[in-house]
């Protein structure tokens, strides 16, 4: 293990985010943005704001980001016994242990295995079983003032915003967010595309921020992912969609946007003169099934899982190969997955341990290590050297190069 103070040494800092060492052990030809000052292919375990703020400006190619919808209730579920499995066997390969001939293997992060255990114990509950959390409501009193106070000296207009909101709880989820969007669209390159994933809720509070921020001319599109899921009301229409803001940087159309096809929905159209023989061009009306089926073999159990295929087409269309992805909410990290699927560098935030976990057995987990296991992972931590315990938040987990 590594322990490393971070010199946050300002928005175009050259000193390194993640220090000389972790410097020395990058791999040239995985970083090519002679900007960036950390390293790709590391997962923060801290608050995204504190990290975005060290972060170099015009960074990133492309962030994705699924946030908290304001549901003001928590979110819990249990996690799927296959996943459960299938962790187990990756901590005890990270473990090091002694297979059925024998034959001794060494650990291959022992330390990693047994902070992920403790962890893991910590979360069982009476049946023994695996319960992934986290709280989506909101209030003033969860919020630092000097957050709204930054905004009202740098960013009058969307602090008058947030000020015209007339419930406290939907002020202090602006609140957040509002910081937060400003400095993803600070690391974005001029180039680079936001999307923005939420849903009825705060949809329309949302695109007036993000109006504010990226301007209006920088809407692309509002992406409707629709699917098909349990529950109806007598009330009102079954509310089965949610609502995914595509905006750039900059009003030019530099922008990466590769076209993706879809069949026609009339068979054998492909076949017709004139017909794209590929299909129609993708329109902004997504139908791709949830993963609520049980048996669903992607199906880990996070509360709020997003399927692969969504983000692996987000990723298809506004970045290539080696581009750089930012996921400052990095839940189960669907979107991390993604971005490694495709040759995409990747960077991730989230407060809970269980991110890092999940991360990092979809990666590299039973079945995947021989062929996907290019690097090592090393624990740093963010500013002054603290000690390393489950309940400090400002860890972070960095794959070098071997």
């Amino acid at each position: 293990m590594a322990t490393t103070p971070v010199n946050w040494g300002g928005r175009n800092s050259s000193s390194p985010l993640f220090g000389e060492e972790s410097r020395r052990n990058n791999d040239s030809k995985r970083n090519r943005n002679s900007n960036l000052n950390f390293e790709t292919g590391t997962i923060w375990k801290a608050d995204n704001l504190d990290v975005m703020r060290g972060m170099n400006s015009e960074t990133v190619d492309l962030v994705y980001l699924d946030p908290p919808f304001k549901k003001q209730k928590p979110f819990k579920s249990k996690m799927t016994a296959r996943t459960e499995d299938r962790l187990l066997e990756y901590l005890r390969i990270c473990e090091g242990y002694t297979d059925s001939f024998g034959v001794k293997h060494k650990p291959r992060d022992k330390e990693f295995a047994n902070q992920a255990l403790e962890y893991i114990a910590s979360l069982r509950n009476d049946k023994q079983e695996i319960i992934m959390q986290f709280n989506d409501a909101w209030d003033l009193d969860g919020i630092k003032s000097s957050q709204l106070e930054k905004l009202k000296a740098d960013r009058v207009d969307i602090y008058n915003l947030i000020n015209a909101i007339p419930d406290n709880d939907t002020k202090a989820y602006m609140i957040f967010m509002g910081v937060r969007i400003l400095e993803m669209h600070r690391v974005l390159k001029k180039t680079g595309t936001l999307y923005l994933h939420c849903d009825y809720e705060v949809n329309s509070y949302i695109r007036i921020l993000l109006d504010l921020i990226f301007g209006r001319n920088n809407l692309r599109n509002e992406i409707v992912w629709s699917y098909n899921a349990g529950g109806a009301s007598d009330k009102f229409f079954a509310r089965k969609h949610d609502t995914i803001y595509f905006y750039t940087k900059s009003t030019n159309e530099n922008h990466t946007f590769n076209v993706l096809r879809e069949p026609y929905a009339t068979l054998g159209a492909d076949n017709i003169k004139g017909m794209h023989p590929d299909g129609r061009m993708l329109q902004a009306v997504w139908p791709i099934s949830k993963i609520a089926n049980r048996s669903n073999s992607e199906r880990i159990g996070y509360p709020t899982q997003k399927p692969l295929a969504l983000l692996e087409r987000i990723i298809k269309v506004s970045s290539n190969e080696n581009d750089l992805v930012f996921d400052p909410f990095a839940g189960c990290a669907t979107a991390v997955d993604a971005a490694y699927n495709l040759n995409r560098q990747w960077v991730a935030c989230d407060l809970s341990l269980m991110s890092v976990i999940l991360l990092r057995l979809r990666l590299e987990g039973p079945g995947l290590l021989d062929k996907r296991y290019p690097y090592k992972w090393e624990l740093y931590t963010i500013g002054p050297k603290v000690k390393i315990n489950l309940q400090n938040r400002q860890l972070y987990w960095i794959r070098s190069a071997k």
